[in-house]
């Protein structure tokens, strides 16, 4: 889970966006309590424009 979430990072680091959310999500497959996960996806999906799905990971961050 570590590794999927360091990619996540990178890519997001370089804001590949969607790549990003699409790493952090195999890191909670992986993990389902890798809750720093929650958190990046939820920016990221801010920087997409989908507020709905941010809001969505960032309450199950602050609810784990």
């Amino acid at each position: 889970a570590q590794a999927w979430f360091n990619l996540g990072w990178a890519r997001k680091s370089i804001q590949q966006w969607q790549a990003a959310v699409e790493a952090f999500k195999t890191c909670l497959k992986q993990n389902p309590s890798f809750r720093e996960a929650h958190d990046n996806i939820a920016q990221c999906y801010v920087k997409l424009g989908n507020t709905t799905a941010a809001q969505r990971h960032r309450a199950l961050y602050k609810n784990k």
